[in-house]
């Protein structure tokens, strides 16, 4: 009997949905995580109050990102916490399966 790869390839993308849910959260809270550490290091430095370790941080980051992207990124920042929180408190049975 031959193997319908259709058949596998559906039934693999099926299965994935959990899964996919789970890696949209985790990478929506990971983007999140790091537009809020670049804001908060841009007050601290306003303020005059950021360690090393952030000012080295916001600093890469503006080497590695132009002014412009970073401020269309940040402009993510509403739309990541309505996934995170959405996922987080409707799909928290797919984000972590069995606990």
């Amino acid at each position: 009997m031959a193997i319908n790869q259709e058949t596998v390839t559906d039934a693999s993308r099926a299965i994935a949905f959990a899964d996919d849910v789970r890696a949209l959260y985790y990478q929506a809270q990971a983007m999140q995580e790091k537009i809020e550490r670049v804001a908060a290091g841009q007050a601290a430095i306003a303020a005059g109050t950021i360690d090393a370790r952030e000012l080295r941080f916001v600093q890469l980051v503006g080497i590695l990102i132009s002014a412009e992207d970073i401020a269309r990124v940040g402009a993510l920042l509403p739309l990541l916490q309505t996934i995170t929180t959405t996922l987080a408190t409707d799909y928290a049975d797919f984000i972590s399966p069995g606990g």
